[in-house]
């Protein structure tokens, strides 16, 4: 995982927490803090105001290797998760139940190669003696950095009763079709004849737009995050 993105959000975190506890209304003093993981990794949650109104910041990561097969290729890469949640929260009975809302921070994306070979058709889209060296087909797939969180949740870490509270959070991320793209990397130890890297080309963006097609139903990401909190 990059790290510079990550110690960023870090500051970030940081600096949210402290400003939650500038725009709350005066007499919501109380504060919590706590980790939380789930389907947007692991991490630390601050929270600030009072038993019906809170403002809560939340920054997770999580990273792991994943395997991707179409039709044609078989990409191997890794899958990266960085967040940082921004959410208010309302407690309408001062209970335990929550309503939601607000934004996540992104740098999620996912980063996949495969044998350039493996799209294509040796003999009739190249000679087949080049096949050992014909490269690699590079791909990522990323969403918006700033995308809506809606959701609900129990669990109220500033609650009138006690410090310790276990949290659990119930949402969707509205993050559109993530954005797909492919570059073919040649490592050919001879020159090829322009018309040979136009067929190449051709064939990536037949592969991209494949992969465009087969994600564009996946425009909503689901959160499920449990956590404990303390509070001062």
């Amino acid at each position: 995982m990059n790290l510079l993105p990550l110690r960023r959000r870090r500051l970030v975190f940081a600096t949210s927490a402290l400003a939650l506890a500038c725009v709350v209304p005066g007499h919501a003093t109380d504060f919590s803090l706590g980790p939380t993981a789930g389907t947007l990794g692991a991490g630390l949650e601050a929270t600030v105001g009072s038993p019906r109104l809170q403002a809560r910041a939340a920054l997770a990561a999580w990273s792991t290797s994943i395997d991707i097969q179409t039709d044609e290729v078989d990409y191997s890469g890794d899958l990266e998760l960085e967040q940082l949640l921004l959410v208010g929260d309302w407690y309408p009975w001062e209970g335990s139940f929550r309503i939601s809302a607000g934004v996540a921070i992104n740098d999620d994306r996912i980063e996949a190669s495969a044998p350039l070979a493996d799209l294509l058709l040796p003999g009739e889209d190249f000679p087949a003696i080049l096949v050992d060296f014909l490269g690699t087909l590079e791909g990522t797939a990323t969403i918006d950095p700033v995308v809506p969180y809606l959701g609900i949740g129990f669990g109220n870490p500033l609650g009138q009763t006690g410090r310790w509270r276990f949290k659990v959070d119930l949402g969707v991320l509205f993050t559109g079709a993530p954005d797909v793209e492919l570059t073919a990397n040649l490592n050919l130890p001879i020159e090829v004849p322009p018309e040979f890297r136009q067929v190449i080309d051709i064939i990536v963006e037949q592969e991209e737009a494949e992969l465009r097609r087969e994600v564009a139903d996946y425009d909503l990401y689901p959160v499920v995050q449990v956590g404990v909190s303390y509070r001062w």
